[in-house]
């Protein structure tokens, strides 16, 4: 399988940290993915031109588009928004032990409950 087909969006809550020479928009390494996006949505804000539909691209709404994709036989009418993903990097040990799913539970049930910050 292609590292392609491997990737998965963020959520806006979830937190990244990239290394510094990469660091895009944002003055930390670590940041939430929501902090990015917006911070390419007010890049585009200041162009001329820019209207508050626009900033749909940027919401979980997203925008009304078509697309013709290679899986397709034609236009395909739906919605489409500007999303962050990430494929995971394999271990050895990921690699030649196959997932025990009870044993994963058990562990993360075990795993102290900790208070969400506001």
């Amino acid at each position: 399988m292609s590292i392609d087909n491997q990737f998965e969006p963020l959520l806006s809550g979830e937190v990244l940290s990239v290394d510094e020479s990469t660091q895009l928009l944002i003055g930390n390494r670590t940041f939430r993915v929501d902090e990015l996006v917006e911070a390419i949505r007010m890049q585009f804000e200041g162009l001329e031109g820019w209207t508050q539909d626009k900033n749909g691209w940027f919401s979980e709404k997203g925008i009304s588009a078509e697309v013709l994709r290679f899986t397709a036989k034609g236009w395909q009418k739906g919605t489409v928004r500007i999303s962050l993903e990430f494929v995971p990097e394999e271990t050895e040990t990921q690699k030649s032990q196959p997932l025990n799913t009870s044993e994963t539970s058990k562990k993360q049930e075990e795993l102290p409950i900790v208070g969400m910050m506001g």
